[in-house]
């Protein structure tokens, strides 16, 4: 049982207010009057108040404790895989560097490229994939070791799905490490250092911008492009850490190693042979694909509740970093290869730029975010008008 003051104020100044009227109310919770509506009327110096209201014992499902014990469980095994794979992964990460690849092409420029990950129905099939084995460099060579060594030693207490679900957490660290170390992150474009650098009225601009990417925290650590030759070198050092762990993970877990983040890693080779004017003309045609395609989706009726879109983060955002991945849940894989590659264009364009394209970068990524957004707005305010 409950007493409940219900009060009435009159604001008197700007941080100020006095009672006009307060009714006193005993609340009891009666068990037997679960989820009815009840009602709180009083009469006080000629004012009424009228007040329904409900209250709810909240009775869980058996099934809810388990979902949510699953998930909790699910959650803490992640962290602790990772904490388990934590030396290798910060190995691959200081191994995966641009001095090293540089370093790796200056002591032996020859060595075997790959053509590609994996084969598709549509290749010769007489073709021959380019054996791991060859690739002998000795800073990868190292790190296979190291996580032939880790799974070794973690084998002796952990069950096999376990190691499985850590190989595949490997891989995606190697492959975003990876791609990092040839492609800086669109979120350069925006920093609060790199904007105070361009508004500075100063003919070294351009070269203390080019100097600050490497200082920012941002995945570059190098302020010059890579060769073509270098690109090709850290392909075939991510080529073997593939094979390695497809051939140490069970058949299930195989497929999550493909992932489509892995269509970076074939376009990449094609689009670093272009120049620039390519690359601008190839990201006008690639946003406009992008836009027809959010436009369609978001006048499906299934991807809208009450008006409002069915996911957290905004539709829109597709395209972006932030929430690229819910999107690629929602449509087909061709779709999904679209929104990935107009980033890496951009992406493409800073790496082989630098400096002088961060102006352009910026502009074209801020310009898809305002259209991304505006038109979000603008489905919601034709729900509200028809509704």
């Amino acid at each position: 049982m409950d007493i409940v003051q219900l009060r009435i104020f009159a604001e008197t100044g700007g941080n100020t207010a006095t009672i006009v009227e307060q009714f006193p109310f005993q609340l009891t919770f009666d068990s037997r009057k679960d989820g009815v509506i009840q009602q709180i009327t009083q009469k006080s110096h000629g004012v009424n108040l009228h007040i329904e209201y409900k209250f709810e014992n909240i009775k869980h499902d058996p099934i809810f404790y388990n979902g949510q014990m699953r998930t909790s469980l699910e959650n803490a095994i992640q962290r602790i895989i990772k904490l388990l794979g934590s030396r290798t992964t910060k190995k691959i990460i200081e191994t995966f560097t641009k001095q090293n690849i540089r370093s790796v092409c200056k002591e032996s420029p020859d060595f075997p490229r790959v053509d590609s990950f994996f084969l598709s129905e549509e290749d010769d099939p007489d073709y021959e994939m380019l054996d791991p084995a060859v690739i002998n460099d000795a800073m990868i060579v190292g790190l296979c070791n190291t996580i032939n060594t880790t799974v070794n030693v973690l084998r002796m207490n952990l069950e096999e799905d376990a190691i499985d679900e850590l190989l595949v957490y490997m891989w995606s660290v190697t492959l975003s490490t990876g791609i990092n170390v040839v492609l800086p992150p669109l979120a350069i474009t925006s920093s609060v250092r790199m904007r105070e650098l361009r508004q500075q009225q100063n003919t070294n601009v351009l070269e203390r911008i080019t100097t600050q990417l490497g200082s920012l925290g941002l995945g570059t650590d190098g302020t010059e492009s890579m060769s073509y030759d270098e690109i090709e070198r850290l392909l075939s050092w991510m080529y073997k850490i593939f094979y390695l762990i497809g051939g140490l993970v069970q058949e299930q877990y195989q497929d999550q190693l493909i992932t489509k983040e892995m269509v970076n890693i074939r376009d990449l080779k094609i689009l670093y042979k272009y120049d620039y004017q390519w690359l601008q003309t190839s990201y006008e045609s690639i946003s406009a694909e992008c836009k027809q395609l959010m436009e369609s989706e978001l006048q499906r009726p299934a991807n809208r509740i009450g008006g409002l879109l069915s996911r957290s983060d905004s539709v829109m955002a597709r395209g972006t970093v932030q929430s690229r991945r819910e999107y690629e849940e929602q449509v087909d894989d061709s779709a999904s290869v679209v929104f990935l590659s107009r980033e890496l264009i951009l992406r493409v364009i800073l790496a082989k730029e630098g400096a002088a394209s961060l102006d352009y970068v910026e502009s074209k990524t801020r310009e898809f975010n305002e259209y991304s957004k505006n038109l979000e707005n603008e489905i919601i305010a034709q729900w509200i008008i028809n509704n």
